[in-house]
């Protein structure tokens, strides 16, 4: 599909970077599975739930009749790859990406916009790594509350969780609080009043700010990438009605293969 990378790429630089020229916000995985059977437990993952109750709002506080729904879920195994297009609408769908030189599958349940694929994501990847006996590794972002979490589910539990907004939290049954964690996020209360008034200073309101400049975003991508992972910088679309992947330069000849995974709901009530 495309070329191989001199030197397989790690970490979500790329990805956010891409997500942070439109809406802050996500819902990503990574199973450290093969590409094959990370998809068929995904399908079998969503066909446990073949139903939804679905509510038809009419208007802000106005709800109107709940409406069940029925899933048909289509598995495209192969599709084409382009380069992004002025004007592209992104497709609902699941691409899920082997990528080169990694031992994990990455899904990307949502793009843009935070939606009940980025509530569900917790329980899926929980389901999956039960299923598969292995890592799942969840990253998201919320733009209204301006959270960034991530998640590591070993065999069905939660092994570690990051998570920064308001405050910052890191838990983990795996390793003790990494050095670059201490090193990013606690201060010292007698120095902390000092720090953030020099930085208060240094602000200029006329600057454009790095995303990398952000501890959280330093600490999770050296978290991924010491994990091995790395997610594209992509997102789906259809041409004339065929599913394909538009893949952002900064990711070219990352992707091995990409597949479709599309959900569809149809009224049974």
């Amino acid at each position: 599909m495309n070329e191989p990378a001199s030197t397989p790429k790690r970490g979500v630089l790329d990805f956010l970077n891409m997500i942070y020229d439109g809406h802050h916000e996500y819902a990503v995985m990574a199973v450290k599975a093969p590409f094959e059977e990370t998809v068929r437990s995904f399908i079998d993952c969503r066909q446990e739930r073949p139903l939804r109750r679905r509510t038809n709002w009419k208007g802000y506080a106005n709800r109107g009749e709940d409406k069940l729904e029925r899933a048909t879920v289509r598995w495209v195994k192969n599709i084409e790859t382009r380069s992004p297009k002025e004007g592209d609408y992104l497709t609902f769908a699941f691409p899920v990406l082997q990528v080169k030189g990694s031992q994990w599958t990455v899904i990307l349940k949502s793009l843009f916009v935070y939606n009940q694929e980025s509530i569900d994501m917790t329980r899926e990847a929980a389901i999956l790594s039960s299923m598969r006996q292995t890592q799942v590794v969840t990253f998201a972002e919320e733009d209204t509350s301006s959270a960034m979490v991530y998640g590591i589910f070993e065999n069905g539990n939660k092994v570690e969780k990051f998570e920064a907004w308001d405050w910052t939290s890191f838990e983990s049954q795996l390793r003790s609080e990494p050095a670059l964690f201490l090193e990013l996020f606690e201060l010292k209360q007698e120095d902390e009043e000092n720090i953030w008034q020099k930085k208060s200073s240094n602000f200029d309101i006329n600057r454009k700010y790095d995303f990398r400049e952000q501890a959280r975003v330093k600490f999770v991508n050296a978290t991924f990438s010491k994990l091995g992972i790395y997610i594209p910088a992509c997102y789906p679309v259809t041409d004339d009605g065929e599913p394909m992947l538009a893949i952002d330069p900064a990711s070219e000849n990352t992707i091995d293969r990409a597949g479709w995974v599309e959900v569809k709901y149809t009224n049974i009530t």
